[in-house]
């Protein structure tokens, strides 16, 4: 470190790296020491003594490294740069403009490479100041984990920010823009759960776009596959404290869920039997939200047995439908999950009227998303119970023919299966 330099606590840094790194003069005859220091020179007489005889170089500032700030070996920060609180500098970089609080930085001038955490998390930290806390407070804390920590932290002091926004639910948006996690709720409340939960990035635009209309409402929600718990305390948060969360999981452990306030069953997903019987215990649910062990069995006998307990308007989701294409699930398959989803579409399709009478037409389900990972399934049985005919409005009429069969372009279905890139 040069002069000028500031350091905030919990500061580590690699081999060989420096910082405030001192300027050299570019306005003399050379960028050598020699101009500004006669030390260089000491056997002749006088030099470097006469007023102005030496360039001045222009002060850059003081350099100033924030809190828990990480720089890696042989990196140099040039001085009067500021690198906030939180920030990462790669090894090897050459930083020479401020570096943003939790960003990650790298390369030759340093450029943005990421951040450590989402906005809402950064902000939080920087709110919560637990680098000045005492050692024997942090030391109790989950910190290898930040978001459980901060929620922790978050708990003791009171203010945790999403007990406060329960009740300011205007804030949240309605329907955030899918493919973003940029503000979203469901990311929100998935990173403050005090335990253990894995979700894929992709999720949490569709549970905001999917779930939003539930909020503040006492669903009824079951969630198969609980047993870390973090999703069901997710679920709370995202919810609001009257919704009714049940979990479902295989292992008996899970029933430490009780303690806090959550409805658990212990049973085998690939059970009929089970599902009659809890079906029977807990009567007909808003949502089902199936997180289980991701088997063709364990996800279709779930969602076969459920959809006759889910209310008007209500949703089944599946998640991790991957699994439909994956080797190790035994996929690809005519038997997979989503071979199944796409046997009800033909269903739902055979409402049509034209078939209604030689098929069996899928009555309860009113329509199917297929997400990436994910097959959401809307219930409504009176949308889905619609008689279809068809109609004809009073305008006026042209005589128009129809002139569907007269292109002279034919495909053959070789042709045609050039367009079925998946």
């Amino acid at each position: 470190m040069y002069g000028g330099v500031e350091v905030g606590r919990y500061f580590s840094c690699g081999r060989g790296a420096e910082i405030g790194v001192a300027p050299h003069p570019l306005t003399g005859l050379s960028t050598h020491g020699f101009t500004v220091n006669n030390a260089w020179f000491p056997g002749i007489m006088g030099y470097g003594q006469a007023d102005g005889s030496a360039p001045r170089i222009p002060s850059k500032g003081t350099t100033r490294i924030g809190h828990d700030v990480w720089i890696g070996a042989q990196a140099v920060v040039m001085p009067g740069v500021t690198i906030n609180t939180g920030a990462v500098v790669a090894a090897n970089a050459v930083v020479t403009k401020d570096v943003a609080p939790y960003e990650i930085v790298g390369g030759v001038p340093a450029k943005h490479i990421g951040y450590r955490f989402d906005e809402d998390i950064r902000q939080r930290l920087l709110a919560s100041e637990w680098w000045n806390l005492d050692h024997d407070l942090i030391q109790r804390l989950p910190y290898r984990n930040a978001v459980q920590a901060l929620a922790a932290l978050e708990e003791m002091s009171g203010r945790s920010q999403l007990t406060n926004e329960r009740n300011h639910e205007a804030n949240w948006s309605a329907s955030p823009q899918l493919g973003s996690v940029t503000g979203s709720r469901a990311r929100a409340c998935y990173d403050a759960a005090p335990f253990l939960s894995l979700k894929h990035t992709t999720y949490f635009s569709v549970y905001d776009h999917l779930f939003s209309r539930f909020i503040g409402k006492a669903p009824v929600i079951v969630e198969v596959g609980v047993l870390n718990g973090g999703s069901l305390y997710m679920w709370r948060e995202f919810f609001g404290s009257d919704a009714r969360i049940i979990g479902v999981d295989l292992n008996p452990e899970a029933v430490w869920l009780r303690e806090d306030g959550f409805e658990i069953h212990i049973g085998d997903q690939t059970d009929p039997q089970f599902w009659e019987d809890f079906f029977r215990q807990v009567g007909d649910v808003d949502i089902l939200l199936d997180d289980g062990g991701h088997t063709y069995p364990q996800q279709i006998v779930t969602a076969a047995s459920a959809l006759d307990h889910i209310r008007n308007d209500g949703l089944l989701i599946v998640e991790d439908t991957h699994t439909s294409y994956m080797t190790e699930f035994g996929g690809p398959s005519d038997t997979s999950f989503v071979s199944w989803a796409v046997n009800l579409v033909h269903g739902v399709n055979h409402r049509f009227s034209a078939f209604v009478e030689d098929e069996d037409p899928e009555l309860r389900v009113w329509s199917v998303q297929f997400f990436e990972s994910i097959v959401a399934f809307h219930v409504d049985r009176t949308l889905a119970t619609v008689v279809s005919q068809s109609t004809m409005n009073d305008g006026a009429g042209r005589d128009a023919k129809d002139f569907r069969y007269r292109s002279d372009r034919t495909m053959t279905d070789d042709e045609l299966r050039g367009y079925f890139r998946h």
